[in-house]
């Protein structure tokens, strides 16, 4: 499923839901996802999830939340700001590429659930402070999350090989 272009508000619910088990992708692209319940949930056994140029926001409960997916999922150059948790990655085979996001208001940036012990690399993100996830204006990052180098300014609105990375 490909949603490009797309405004998904004011749902009670999830505003995109991909559930499904065997090979099933869910591409989100120059869309707006906001003001439901959560905003993007991925549950598949065998399919990738691919989130760029989005903006999700203002979801009590959560921005983007990746249950089961291939570690070829990305979450790239996509403001996610105003929920609960901006990003929730709950798998143990799940790896996405988290690159040039800008996470900003969120109750959490970053949460991971991760039985195998790995680390989710989100490093090359905004997190609303200069300082990065550790800042005054930042909500901060489980920390299972590896996020240095961090950018120091939002480079949402860049291509994914534009965005430069920023040590602290």
């Amino acid at each position: 499923v490909t949603v490009t272009d797309s405004t998904i508000e004011s749902n009670s619910q999830i505003g995109i839901n991909a559930n499904a088990t065997g090979d099933s992708s869910l591409t989100v692209d120059t869309s707006d996802i906001s003001n439901n319940a959560d905003g993007i949930f991925t549950n598949v056994t065998t399919g990738t999830l691919t989130v760029v140029d989005a903006t999700v926001d203002d979801h009590d409960g959560t921005g983007i939340e990746v249950e089961n997916a291939s570690a070829t999922s990305a979450i790239n150059v996509s403001v996610i700001e105003d929920n609960g948790v901006g990003l929730a990655v709950n798998a143990s085979n799940v790896d996405p590429t988290v690159l040039g996001n800008a996470f900003a208001n969120d109750n959490t940036d970053i949460s991971t659930t991760n039985d195998a012990g790995a680390r989710l690399n989100a490093s090359r993100n905004f997190f609303n402070d200069s300082a990065g996830p550790r800042g005054v204006n930042a909500a901060g990052v489980d920390s299972d999350v590896v996020f240095d180098p961090f950018l120091t300014t939002d480079q949402s609105d860049s291509s994914v090989s534009d965005v430069q990375t920023t040590a602290e």
